[in-house]
């Protein structure tokens, strides 16, 4: 009651937790298509029937693809008026958030269609999502799609279960799947994250709830009768660290070559258009979004490279500028002024590549070759077509030639490089993929000129996560999970950094920061 209002989560998973659902699932009410027409007027008013589409089977004229992706835009129109609805409604200064849920693997293309972060961002509501997608550890499209609602923008984990295993999966009663899954989220770009729940509750009636069962959730951090748990342990270290470090976290940032150009229209189309026999139904060159952006995830992945994403329609001259490589999977088309903003990009010393096909039409399928001439006179810059039958990663690679700060023998092994923008400091998350115990290593580039590559090595459990900061070329703090029940591992923690050493002679969770050349320790 004597505390400070900090924040206001306006909405939940969506309006009625519909975030992910397909474009197709949504409000036809006759109230709803009186909004929808009105969203026409405004934004597609040469679109001449009003009435939304329900299937794709007919879809053979552009005026029909049109009214798809209005329909699909006009998702994202109604959230975001609705959230100022309810910002009106509160009439507070309190900053406010919305909570996310993340897309489902079937319907990835109508969450990114829906969920334009750049505008709710634009209105004064900042992003925050959930995440219940299953385990990290055991799943390559769960942390695919962590990586995919993480880099689309900035924002904050605000449900990481560490609660809840009878109702979800039994294996969340392991602190060691929360630690990783903590770690994971924030090394793919959260910038916080909200324990959800730290402490578990007995405290009702079955006449309120018979449905969960007592306690709930079955294993938080504090127990229902206030009794500490080996998550509350494990939490202890890892909020040890960012207690100490966060603040040179957050001002560091991920080594990315790349950006990925987001283009929502494409998206718009894609939550339609699911097979390329649908594009060759209605005419038009395929075009994935959602598809083509994960594939490239992985491609760069597998070489120790990493992304991050900017928004095509939204981003101004001074947010491309900011970018050295752009890269996007192009269609048909594209509105004439995008098309515009990246000629300029390009001839004022950017580097565009187009895979598959240059946009030589805008957005009502009419000749636009803006970027056909850039193709032409790139000016101060250059501009990339990797054909369709090229392997996209591999051919950036040797066009644009960003070097690499991670080098590694290793498979099964995902390594976050984060520098400091001003300090020699770089935080590496390390993960181990791997269903075995070993000693990983690898090498990394500080960034800054005229220092060598650092040798870094640490053991690790079956499918672990660790993190290390390295400050001034020497460690500085190391946090690793190294007892596992889950997985039956346990090892010594041992880290190297050229010829420096830190090592325990006994397997035990650690958190621990180097002070005046002693290591100060907490463990359980």
């Amino acid at each position: 009651p004597k505390g400070n209002l900090i924040g206001i989560q306006i909405a939940n998973e969506g309006i009625y937790s519909d975030a992910p659902c397909s474009v197709s699932a949504f409000d036809y009410s006759p109230a709803a298509l009186k909004h929808y027409r009105k969203f026409l007027k405004q934004k597609y008013p040469y679109l001449k029937d009003n009435l939304p589409p329900r299937n794709i089977k007919d879809v053979k004229t552009k005026e029909e693809i049109l009214k798809l992706m209005a329909w699909s835009d006009f998702q994202g129109f109604y959230y975001r008026q609705v959230l100022e609805n309810w910002k009106k409604a509160l009439q507070t200064k309190a900053p406010l958030m919305v909570n996310i849920s993340p897309p489902d693997s079937k319907e990835m293309d109508s969450w990114f269609s829906r969920n334009v972060l750049e505008e709710l961002e634009e209105r004064g509501i900042a992003y925050g999502y959930t995440d219940w997608i299953g385990l990290a550890q055991e799943d390559e499209n769960v942390r695919n799609r962590y990586l995919l609602l993480t880099r689309r923008a900035v924002g904050i984990n605000l449900e990481d279960n560490w609660g809840f295993s009878k109702l979800y999966d039994e294996r969340y009663k392991y602190p060691e799947v929360s630690f990783y899954q903590s770690l994971f989220t924030i090394a793919c770009g959260a910038k916080g994250f909200n324990v959800y729940t730290g402490v578990s509750t007995a405290h009702w009636i079955t006449n309120l709830d018979n449905k969960h069962a007592i306690p709930y959730p079955a294993v938080a951090p504090i127990g229902e009768k206030g009794q500490t748990t080996k998550k509350y342990d494990t939490l202890k270290l890892i909020c040890a660290f960012f207690k100490e470090h966060g603040e040179d976290f957050l001002e560091s940032s991920l080594y990315t070559p790349f950006s990925w150009g987001f283009y929502p229209p494409y998206a718009h189309i894609c939550s339609w258009f699911k097979q390329k026999q649908d594009f060759i139904n209605s005419g038009i060159k395929e075009v994935n979004s959602a598809k083509a952006l994960g594939e490239f995830a992985g491609g760069l992945h597998k070489c120790n490279l990493d992304f991050d994403v900017i928004n095509l329609s939204f981003a101004n001259k001074k947010a491309l500028k900011s970018k050295k490589i752009i890269v996007f999977e192009g269609g048909d088309f594209m509105d004439e002024e995008t098309q515009a903003k990246l000629s300029d990009y390009v001839k004022e010393g950017g580097i565009l590549v187009v895979s598959k096909n240059l946009p030589e039409l805008n957005e009502r399928f009419q000749a636009c070759n803006i970027l056909a001439k850039c193709l032409q006179n790139p000016g101060k810059g250059k501009l990339f077509i990797i054909h369709r039958d090229k392997d996209l990663v591999k051919e950036l690679i040797e066009k644009c030639k960003p070097g690499r700060n991670i080098v590694s023998k290793h498979k099964d092994l995902r390594i976050f490089v984060y520098g400091h923008d001003k300090k020699d400091m770089q935080f590496l998350f390390v993960f181990n993929e791997a269903n075995r115990e070993r000693f990983v290593d690898f090498e990394i580039n500080s960034g800054i000129d005229n220092l060598l590559p650092k040798k870094v090595g640490l053991n690790m459990a079956k499918k672990s996560a660790a993190l290390i900061k390295i400050e001034d070329g020497r460690l500085k703090a190391v946090l690793i999970k190294a007892k596992s029940d889950l997985y039956k591992s346990n090892i010594n923690p041992k880290f190297v950094l050229n010829d420096e050493l830190m090592e325990l002679n006994e397997a035990v969770d650690i958190y621990a920061v180097k002070e005046a050349g002693d290591w100060r320790t907490q463990k359980f």
